[in-house]
């Protein structure tokens, strides 16, 4: 396993993937979540939702997010990028994947596109019969294991 052969897995998911949870925060650190849908360009994601949402709101005071998809939680930034209509392949992606989301509201006025770029990702998995963590560092572009010798009872 190397750091390219788990970052393919990660685009195949995500691929594959229609929602996910995208949790934010609001200016007191309370956490907030959503089921957002899941648009991909290799490990980005895409998501719209409307402006006025608490989501956005969040986002513009803290682009720290994180979002959680088939067990892999991914530490993201994120960054709303304006109208979806205006972004090319969002637009052909959510057109094939989520048909009915692009029909009701896509062309809404209020509609705002959200881009989120992963900075890590932490899995729970297994390691030659070990249970343990793997942690992937987009940055830095590492992976790292932590093998867990003994599950708490």
């Amino acid at each position: 396993m190397n750091y390219e052969s788990v970052v393919s897995q990660i685009e195949r998911l995500l691929s594959a993937t229609k929602f996910c949870t995208l949790a934010t925060v609001d200016s007191t650190g309370r956490p907030h979540t959503a089921q957002m849908c899941v648009i991909s360009d290799g490990i980005v994601i895409y998501m719209q939702t409307d402006s006025k949402f608490e989501k956005i709101k969040n986002i513009g005071a803290n682009q720290n997010v994180a979002i959680n998809i088939g067990g892999f939680n991914f530490k993201c930034t994120a960054e709303i990028m304006g109208h979806p209509e205006k972004n090319e392949l969002f637009m052909h992606a959510i057109a094939a994947k989520h048909p009915d989301t692009k029909k009701k509201y896509t062309g809404l006025a209020d509609e705002v596109l959200i881009k989120i770029t992963p900075i890590s990702c932490r899995q729970w998995r297994a390691f030659d019969g070990k249970e343990g963590l793997l942690d992937i560092d987009f940055v830095n572009k590492t992976l790292s294991r932590t093998i867990v010798d003994k599950i708490y009872e």
